[in-house]
Order: structure tokens, then sequence, then C-alpha cells
């Protein structure tokens, strides 16, 4: 959230942060399976924000939660990231990005450590990549026309099964 989704001053309101993140969120994979083993199902995601959708196929959920109950937790975790951002500026500069990421991190934790309270049979994790910058589109002039900066951090929320 911030300057890469809206280039318009001011600060979050909930309601623009819910139209952004539903923006955003509708681009990201849905749940499935992971290369961690077979009681572990990942959803990833980008700077600590998750795609709400159920999973395509139900059965990946393995009876533990309905489709909705799904969405309702993803729905959770987005919240409690968007609630931390409200009245945080749109604009911002390359030095506030680390801040910024602790609090969507914190924000997740927090959001997964309560649902986890109530789940029953899975537990939620969440992990992440370690941040890159990319500079594209630099020309030969030095003045840095046309340079475009990207600042991204993949994040993944782990479903992860009890073993039977």
């Amino acid at each position: 959230m911030g300057a890469c989704l809206s280039l318009i001053g001011g600060q979050y309101t909930m309601a623009e942060l819910e139209g952004e993140v539903a923006q955003l969120a509708g681009m990201l994979p849905r749940l499935q399976t992971s290369s961690y083993g077979k009681d572990v199902m990942e959803l990833k995601g980008t700077g600590w924000l998750f795609n709400p959708k159920a999973p395509f196929d139900a059965s990946i959920l393995r009876g533990k939660m309905t489709p909705q109950e799904y969405t309702s937790s993803i729905n959770a975790i987005n919240r409690a990231h968007m609630q931390k951002m409200v009245g945080k500026d749109r604009i911002f500069g390359p030095s506030e990005i680390p801040a910024r990421r602790r609090i969507g991190k914190t924000a997740v934790e927090e959001a997964i450590k309560a649902l986890n309270v109530k789940a029953v049979g899975y537990r939620w994790d969440v992990q992440a990549s370690l941040p890159t910058t990319t500079v594209t589109g630099v020309n030969n002039y030095g003045d840095g026309s046309g340079a475009t900066t990207e600042h991204k951090q993949e994040t993944s929320l782990l479903l992860i099964f009890d073993k039977m």
C-alpha cells in the first residue's frame, strides 16, 4: 500500500484501502498445494496482503473449514493490515518502506495468532522472502528520466493441517 498503488496525496481512509486492496488481492493467486509437504497449503501474496477468494477446489481445505470460513479468515488478515495503515500518508519515500513492511508483518502475525486460537485441526503461519528493489527503464542520459523503481516483498500464508 502506498506510492506503488496510488499517486493521490493525503492519508489513507479505510474505504480507500478496501478499494485498493480488493483490486490488488484479486490479481494474486488463490490457495494451492505447496512444496512444504502434503499437510501444508500456501497462499502467496505480496506486501502482507492476500487474495481472500476461496480455493478453486474446496477439498483442499480438507473439511476443516468451509470456503466461507476460509474467505472470512483471509479477509480478517487483510483487514488487520489495513487498520494499521489508516491515517498513514498515501505517498511516501523509499526510506519509509521498511517501517511499513514491519507494520504489515506485525498486523498479519497478530491476526493469525487470533485465528489460531480458534483453529481446530489446522493452524496458520506466515513467511516472507527478502525484500527486493528493481530499477528498470534506465537510459544513457544520466538524468534518471525514464527510470522506475519497484520495491517488492513476496509473502505467504501457510495453512498447516494437523497430521492424522
